[in-house]
């Protein structure tokens, strides 16, 4: 969203930039590093000093967009902006183009304990400590990691960055801690682009691959020992036929990325398909991968499907320059 509104905003014409949060940066904020070696705040901060400091755009913190009519050229926009002091603020806006970049978030389904016991916590949390708790990430005698966890029920479909980010965090905490036991169970290593590398790189670290099936998942369970509650988390090694069982210190989950909550409403309002996975539909894939069918309205960044950042940076980019085309007629 801030890449497109900059890129807009660049070009000479005016940006709504409408934020239904208190602060600009989505899931920016949760990325401290990346298997490029890359630095992700770095980015968030120049972005959201760009954004606050550039004189054709105006931020809307906490609102959301209540209605939205007319057409290319000449749309208008109701917005609802909460406010501490009474009542919701209301204000029509009219603009030229739409550019829709709601996101997506991380699923929090209560699967192998999650949210039962603390030791079990998201890809994420992770990533959380591996940053700021170097020390803790340290003492860690042995750390398990399951891949592919969604809700129950969902429709099942590859949420892409998971694989990666798994590796990343593996590779980060043998750095941190070489004789820490790190155990990957997974589904399918996908790891999109150049990244197989990575997962090389995570092998030759001594981190632990190991397949499960969808009829043979891996089982989570406590199990007394003495005073205290062990984790064990077992799975059937399918190559040598064994059961492999470990009692970590942590269980990272890869939860799937769904769409932003309100993605239901919001497609309705705007008269947009959504695919199968809840995800905003394009008009055509190869033709038209940043338009919608509704002429004037453009879709960037997870809103369209889970993304790397330099893919989002890019998609936002491709529908800035859509945008243009428009505006500048």
């Amino acid at each position: 969203g801030m890449t497109a509104a900059l890129a807009v905003a660049d070009a000479g014409y005016d940006v709504h930039l409408v934020e239904r949060k208190g602060e600009l940066g989505g899931n920016l904020h949760h990325v401290y590093f990346v298997a490029e070696g890359d630095n992700p705040q770095r980015l968030l901060r120049d972005l959201v000093n760009r954004v606050i400091g550039h004189e054709r755009i105006r931020l809307h913190l906490r609102t959301e967009v209540a209605a939205h009519s007319g057409s290319v050229g000449d749309f208008r926009a109701v917005l609802h902006t909460a406010s501490d002091r009474g009542p919701a603020r209301t204000q029509e806006i009219r603009h030229g183009v739409t550019v829709l970049a709601t996101g997506g978030e991380e699923t929090r389904s209560p699967r192998y304990l999650l949210g039962a016991d603390p030791r079990v916590i998201p890809q994420s949390a992770l990533e959380e400590i591996l940053t700021h708790q170097a020390e803790r990430a340290g003492r860690l005698r042995s750390v398990a990691m399951i891949q592919c966890v969604q809700p129950e029920g969902a429709v099942e479909y590859c949420s892409r960055i998971c694989c990666t980010n798994t590796i990343k965090n593996a590779v980060r905490l043998k750095m941190l801690n070489p004789g820490c036991q790190v155990v990957v169970f997974y589904k399918n290593i996908i790891t999109y682009g150049f990244r197989e590398q990575y997962y090389v790189e995570a092998r030759r670290r001594g981190v632990l691959f190991v397949r499960y099936t969808d009829n043979d998942p891996p089982q989570v369970r406590l199990e007394p020992r003495g005073a205290r509650q062990a984790l064990v988390v077992s799975a059937v090694e399918h190559v040598f036929g064994t059961t492999l069982t470990i009692e970590p210190d942590l269980l990272a989950l890869s939860m799937s990325i769904e769409p932003s909550p309100g993605m239901d409403a919001l497609a309705k309002m705007f008269g947009l398909p959504l695919s199968s996975e809840g995800f905003f539909m394009e008009a055509h894939l190869k033709m038209r991968p940043m338009d919608f069918m509704v002429e004037g309205v453009f879709v960037a960044g997870m809103a369209h499907y889970p993304k790397f950042i330099e893919e989002a940076i890019s998609n936002a980019q491709a529908a800035a320059g859509r945008a243009l085309t428009l505006l500048s007629k």
